[in-house]
């Protein structure tokens, strides 16, 4: 986890299935009560496998970003990841960008 100015930035690598999974869970839920960052950014680029129980991860991320009146993004999604949420039917409901540091320029644009 990387908090800065006005966002916190989660760094995920690896698989995330079955296993890691609740672990991810706990450190959204973390982030939700130690954070009051209006942005929370998940930086998917360094992951290499994601399952269904990863899929619920990230929307049990969203539910509760969103419940506190808090922007959920995923950022480096990975053409894999992005088939698994298209699949999943779940693309709609998340804010995808390329990098972290483009979610950034967009959010300041958005400032402007």
């Amino acid at each position: 986890m990387e908090p800065q100015a006005d966002c916190t930035v989660l760094y995920l690598s690896g698989e995330i299935d079955t296993f890691v999974a609740p672990r991810i869970r706990e450190c959204i839920a973390d982030v939700w009560a130690r954070s009051s960052t209006p942005l929370v950014i998940i930086d998917l680029s360094g992951v290499t496998f994601c399952d269904a129980a990863g899929i619920r991860a990230l929307l049990f991320a969203l539910k509760i970003m969103r419940m506190s009146g808090r922007r959920l993004v995923l950022s480096g999604v990975s053409e894999r990841m992005a088939m698994l949420l298209r699949v999943s039917g779940v693309q709609d409901e998340f804010e995808v960008h390329d990098s972290v540091e483009q979610v950034l320029f967009a959010d300041a644009d958005l400032g402007d």
